[in-house]
This record gives structure tokens, sequence and C-alpha cells, in this order.
């Protein structure tokens, strides 16, 4: 059995019920920051590949960054932007800019400049956003309601006889 993790709920009573619902992968706030992460880095990439023939970048800086950038923790991030006295962490009361400096402790000093450059925060949310739903959608619930498609209509077919009684505003209908 695998540890309780909170950021891997979709919501606070998730660990209550512990269904695989299959939707842990794109909604929960782990899968929301991955998903930011993996835009940022393809972010760079693009920054990366534009700069480089100008010499502004190294040309390996897109491949530089995501090997030394492999995951970002919601804990650290959550750390980060409100602050963390244990820890001896000061907040700076941004989500995402919390994230980008947690992915900068990780990163290779020479392209970590590059990070978030060209971007707005919106710009990182929604595209990670669309990129979570989107993958939620296709992999989880449109084979789940084509399968219960599949299901009504057996149902259907195998009641079409069956007599019952008909209703017309919420009575019973009257010949």
């Amino acid at each position: 059995m695998n540890a309780f993790d909170r950021f891997d709920c979709l919501s606070p009573i998730d660990y209550r019920y512990d269904e695989d619902h299959g939707m842990t992968p794109y909604l929960s706030e782990n899968a929301f920051t991955e998903h930011k992460r993996r835009y940022e880095l393809a972010l760079l990439a693009a920054v990366a590949r534009r700069l480089a023939p100008r010499s502004l970048a190294p040309a390996d800086a897109a491949d530089r960054f995501q090997q030394s950038c492999p995951t970002v923790s919601p804990e650290e991030v959550y750390d980060a932007e409100r602050g963390n006295k244990e820890k001896g962490i000061k907040g700076v009361k941004h989500d995402l800019r919390a994230q980008i400096v947690v992915m900068a402790k990780q990163c290779d000093p020479e392209v970590v400049r590059l990070l978030h450059i060209p971007a707005t925060s919106w710009d990182t949310i929604g595209t990670a956003n669309i990129v979570r739903y989107r993958g939620a959608l296709a992999e989880v619930l449109l084979p789940r309601l084509v399968s219960l498609e599949g299901q009504l209509i057996g149902i259907t077919i195998r009641e079409a006889e069956t007599v019952c009684v008909g209703r017309t505003h919420r009575r019973h209908a009257v010949p």
C-alpha cells in the first residue's frame, strides 16, 4: 500500500473513500505542480532555442535544465510561498513565483536566469490547466462515458418490451 500523500487528493475528504477514480494524475495538487513544471521546462526549451544562435544562452540550456530540475514537490512550493519558520524559509507570497524559486534552487546556475522570463503567471497556470483537463477528459472521462453509453444501450434493448406506467406531470397518465 502506498503512503498517503495529501497532495494526491482532489478534495479534502478524498482520503476517506480511497477510491481509484483515475483523476489523480490530472487533477490533484501534485499533478498541477508537475504540469506547471513541465510547461516551464517547455517554455525554457523554446526560449533557449531562440537565444542560443545569438549566443545569449548555452546551446544545451534546455537539456541541462531538464536534467537538473527533475521534480518539484507541492510541499516545497507551499513552504516557499507561505514561508516555514521551522525551516527558516521566508515566503514569497506568490504561488508560481514560489515554484520558480524552488526550481531555481535545483537548476544549473548557468541557465537559471532564463527561467520564466517570457511568461506571465497565468500563461503557465492556464496552459498547465488546459493540459490537465484535456488529459483527464481524454484518458478518464470519455472512456467511462462511452462505457456508460454502452451499458445504457444494453439496458434499453433488454427492457424495450417491459410494460411500465406512463407518467405525466409526476402522476400516472390516464388513457
